[in-house]
């Protein structure tokens, strides 16, 4: 926990740099923050710390830290400001943080086990402001015609 509390330490003062230029520096998250600490995720550390930092949240790796994407966006609206979508495929282990994560993992959007439109919302509501599409398969090239088609008849 304590290189967490350093971290978010270290990203306020290079985030007030950033800032000054005119810029803003994001975090954008793995699972491995997600693992507890006198349990809570070490994420919190980072999140609680006030501006200028903003957050990208990758929803998949929330998910697979064992947290939901949801009730993030609900218990930190507006620290959001970008986020990836990316669909997990059936039987990824969530919250285990012993076993590594195939990029086979990630699935074509609206296929997987993500609530993609309760996730959407609620990112709308939490003010995300621009959203990447990712996926790390190999048929993501393939991918990205059906990708594209859920995010067009996605309703929420």
């Amino acid at each position: 926990m304590d290189n967490f509390k350093r971290a978010a330490a270290n990203f306020n003062g290079w985030a007030e740099k950033i800032h000054s230029g005119g810029l803003r520096l994001a975090y954008h998250n793995h699972d491995y923050e997600f693992r507890l600490y006198d349990g809570q995720p070490a994420y919190d550390t980072l999140i609680n710390e006030p501006e200028p930092v903003v957050f990208e949240m990758d929803i998949f790796w929330v998910k697979r830290g064992g947290q939901d994407p949801v009730a993030y966006l609900k218990k930190y609206p507006q620290r959001f400001r970008l986020m990836h979508l990316k669909d997990m495929r059936a039987g990824t282990p969530l919250g285990d943080f012993s076993v590594g994560t195939s990029d086979e993992a990630s699935v074509v959007l609206g296929t997987g086990t993500l609530d993609l439109p309760a996730i959407l919302l609620a990112a709308e509501n939490a003010g995300v402001e621009r959203y990447y599409v990712e996926d790390e398969s190999a048929e993501a090239p393939q991918n990205l015609t059906p990708n594209l088609k859920y995010l067009k008849q996605a309703r929420f």
